[in-house]
């Protein structure tokens, strides 16, 4: 199953950017994101300008496996970054309607 993943960052993210405490958070989440590439889990992420967060696609056994992944972010662990779940279905337009 794939999944849309937006990764909104949080206001007390934003206030605290150049914190100390935030920047380890930020690397462990830039390693966090690494593994999940590296085991085939997160397909593609993006950012979005002026810390608007982030947007990902997941492609996972389940909705469940799903938000065990994004739990083991450290910005989301920490309250920083809260994330929207959106499950994705094949778009109908290509599909003929006669079913050939």
């Amino acid at each position: 199953m794939q999944f849309f993943v937006f990764g909104k960052p949080q206001e007390k993210l934003i206030r605290n950017w150049s914190s100390p405490e935030i920047q380890e958070l930020v690397a462990a989440e830039f390693a966090k994101s690494r593994e999940y590439y590296s085991r085939g889990v997160l397909r593609q992420i993006s950012t979005l300008g002026d810390s608007k967060g982030v947007v990902c696609i997941f492609e996972t056994d389940s909705l469940e496996q799903l938000h065990e992944l994004v739990a083991g972010y450290p910005l989301q662990e920490h309250g920083y970054v809260k994330h929207e779940i959106y499950a994705m279905q094949p778009y109908p337009g290509f599909v003929s309607s006669t079913g050939a």
